[in-house]
């Protein structure tokens, strides 16, 4: 038995559709539209440090919204629960300290920080940016 729909027949079914057991769909677009430029932003303190308060006070901003970004990753459906949440742990860990840094104006602790951020990026991104999942 079908339903018509316009000039479309879709055939019924009653088992339930597949629902993915993690947002991709949201991890994506969190990524994309906020962790991507807010980390880009703490990573260009290593060759270029802000000249004034306006630029280490948008750093900040950056690095604040980047921590932010590791809190919701840690309230996602986790892919694989303790690595997921450990590396999100880590990503907000480094996030807060490159915020720390930038009350500081220290361009070297964000640069650290920037490293760190960076290290727990491609960890995460060698895990999950491949998975087929």
């Amino acid at each position: 038995m079908c339903l018509s729909l316009a000039a479309a027949c879709i055939p019924q079914s009653s088992a339930a559709p597949e629902v993915p057991d993690r947002p991709v769909s949201a991890i994506k677009q969190l990524m994309l539209s906020s962790v991507v430029p807010a980390s880009n932003a703490v990573f260009a303190v290593a060759n270029e440090a802000p000249k004034d308060t306006a630029g280490w006070l948008t750093v900040e901003k950056n690095a604040r919204a980047l921590a932010q970004n590791g809190r919701q990753l840690l309230q996602m459906s986790p892919p694989n629960g303790e690595e997921w949440l450990k590396q999100a742990r880590l990503l907000f860990d480094a996030a807060s300290e490159a915020a720390a840094a930038t009350t500081a104006s220290d361009a070297d602790k964000v640069s650290d920080a920037g490293n760190a951020i960076y290290e727990t990026c491609a960890a995460c991104h060698k895990i999950y940016l491949l998975s087929p999942h």
